[in-house]
């Protein structure tokens, strides 16, 4: 299959994948960046109905769907919504096709389940510029770049213009949108998080630095100060665009990137960990295929498409809107981008 194919171009592995097919909630949430506040930006957010602008891992657990396929896992998963600038300015927001896909990849040595109130942000939201050299991984260690965190968690963003009618092409191929590509069956935005964690801290101030990228970023060796090797996760997303090819404009994300580069993920663990444990160490099937973990008990996907929340923030996130909610300006850097401003 194309998931299977998009996998290989990621390096073969055990893993299962996590079919999350229906959005729990888009809007500007984010308890991780600004616990009980409104979100400086709208995300498109699956996983349990416990999550909330002040929502912890506990209320997580304590959730009573999920809009993901399997009962054990309560966890939150939401990345930036992708938003289609019309050629007079006015900005809409645009639909995924099949909600978000979640790989689990069990990579390196001695995986261990994640810690119970772990949190992790991969990416940067106001990155809008690619600094470094594409070179392949066999040159990362003699350039110094495989110990470069900035380096790993830029080559850990990427996007796959898809059409099915063609060859398929690597995961995380492109660095940034291709604005003047047609992506018939849609623009698949990607995400590689870091797999591993300090072995002490849950969350830090800038929500990255407990955790860090192994030396080829979605493999290899983790370095000495994050020894603690987590399972690997990997988010894929499909935005409709084909539904405005050929009417101008651009695509942007909800943060105001119109590059790419700001693109990231957010992840919090809602696992019922003695099950995660032993899906790590049982679940070792090379297909993929989430219904072969005998772990598991699963929802059906007329179940988890009906799990959603009441939204929190009475505002307009889907348009045609003048400006994105929260004011966020539109920048394609290369300067680090600013917060949004309302």
């Amino acid at each position: 299959s194309l998931f299977v194919i998009s996998l290989l171009a990621l390096e073969a592995s055990a893993f299962w994948r996590l079919p999350c097919r229906q959005r729990l909630a888009l809007e500007r949430i984010d308890p991780i960046d600004t616990p009980g506040k409104v979100a400086h930006h709208v995300h498109t957010i699956h996983g349990g109905n416990g999550f909330s602008q002040a929502g912890t891992n506990d209320d997580l657990r304590a959730s009573t769907c999920s809009s993901c396929s399997v009962k054990e896992d309560k966890s939150a998963y939401w990345t930036p919504n992708m938003y289609w600038e019309a050629p007079d300015g006015s900005l809409t927001a645009l639909n995924q096709t099949g909600g978000m896909l979640v790989y689990y990849l069990q990579r390196g040595d001695n995986i261990q389940p994640f810690p119970p109130n772990l949190r992790i942000i991969a990416g940067d939201n106001r990155l809008r510029d690619f600094p470094w050299t594409d070179l392949e991984k066999s040159l990362w260690a003699p350039a110094g770049l495989s110990t470069n965190q900035p380096f790993l968690r830029q080559q850990a963003i990427g996007f796959n213009c898809l059409n099915y009618n063609q060859p398929a092409e690597a995961a995380l191929g492109l660095n940034s949108i291709p604005q003047d590509r047609l992506c018939v069956d849609g623009l698949r935005a990607e995400v590689f998080f870091p797999s591993c964690w300090d072995g002490k801290n849950v969350d830090s101030d800038d929500h990255r630095s407990h955790m860090a990228y192994p030396d080829t970023m979605d493999n290899g060796k983790c370095p000495p100060t994050h020894p603690v090797r987590v399972p690997s996760l990997f988010f894929e997303t499909i935005w409709n665009v084909n539904a405005v090819a050929g009417k101008g404009g651009r695509l942007v994300f909800s943060n105001g990137d119109a590059t790419g580069y700001g693109y990231h993920g957010d992840f919090m663990n809602g696992w019922e960990q003695d099950v995660l444990e032993r899906a790590i160490n049982t679940c070792t099937d090379p297909s993929g295929i989430v219904e072969k973990c005998q772990e598991f008990t699963f929802y059906t996907e007329a179940e988890y498409s009906q799990c959603t929340k009441k939204p929190e923030i009475k505002e307009d996130v889907w348009g045609p809107m003048m400006q994105l909610p929260g004011c966020n300006v539109i920048t394609s850097g290369p300067a680090y981008a600013a917060m949004g401003g309302c």
